[in-house]
């Protein structure tokens, strides 16, 4: 069972349930190994719900013979890019920034992954851990949740800020914010589940390695990857 949650609530905490005791942070590489899915796999087992840094939007595109279109983004050549509801209207030079960057980032992750003898593929549940990670839950039964903002959000924020910072600054700060924006729906999941079934369940929360320092602090549980990310 995968569910996407689109709107950011962030409400009171409730009785009961308190980030730090009920959610383990849980750091992945962008590529999958035999160690690295026998450590992702444990850390589900032990869950009662798990989270996940993805969106709809990614998910479909994943789901998608590679190189299919993407739904949510329309080029809007030489107009200014804007945000219309899900859907991203996005200069040509926008969007050409953006997936220089993106195709850099990809190409990393490569070869990453060849160093650790592991597999990066977007569309693929042996190379992408999100996949991986619903495949794992769709086994055992648990819910899984989208906790991220959606593509589409994320890369007009990226864009409109680009303009004032640079792609690369802009990348980083849209990272920071998405972070603080994974831990406020994963709370308030918690709080919803907390609220029908009265249990304090244990939550596994799995983002990027890059995103784990937006957790260092006491207030976190983490487990950070065993090969270098």
């Amino acid at each position: 069972m995968v569910l996407d949650v689109r709107k950011l609530v962030v409400e009171p905490v409730a009785e009961g349930i308190d980030f730090a005791r009920n959610v383990l942070v849980v750091g992945t590489c962008h590529f999958l190994n035999p160690n690295e899915k026998a450590r992702i796999e444990a850390h589900v087992s032990e869950a009662d719900f798990v989270c996940i840094e993805w969106d709809q939007i990614r998910d479909s595109d994943a789901k998608k013979i590679p190189g299919g279109s993407r739904d949510y983004l329309h080029q809007a050549y030489f107009e200014p890019t804007t945000l219309q509801g899900d859907h991203l209207h996005a200069n040509w030079g926008d969007i050409m920034q953006y997936d220089v960057l993106k195709d850099a980032l990809s190409k990393s992750a490569i070869a990453n992954a060849a160093r650790n003898d592991g597999v990066f593929d977007f569309f693929s549940a042996d190379g992408n851990e999100f996949l991986y990670i619903q495949e794992l839950c769709r086994r055992q039964g648990k819910p899984c949740y989208f906790v991220d903002k959606l593509e589409s959000h994320t890369r007009y924020r990226v864009m409109k800020i680009a303009r004032i910072i640079g792609i690369v600054e802009s990348f980083s700060a849209e990272a920071r914010d998405r972070s603080r924006y994974m831990e406020a729906e994963t709370l308030r999941i918690a709080q919803e589940r907390f609220a029908q079934t009265g249990k304090q369940e244990q939550c596994a929360l799995f983002v990027g390695a890059g995103h784990l320092k937006d957790f260092s602090d006491s207030r976190y549980r983490k487990a950070n990857p065993h090969d270098k990310c």
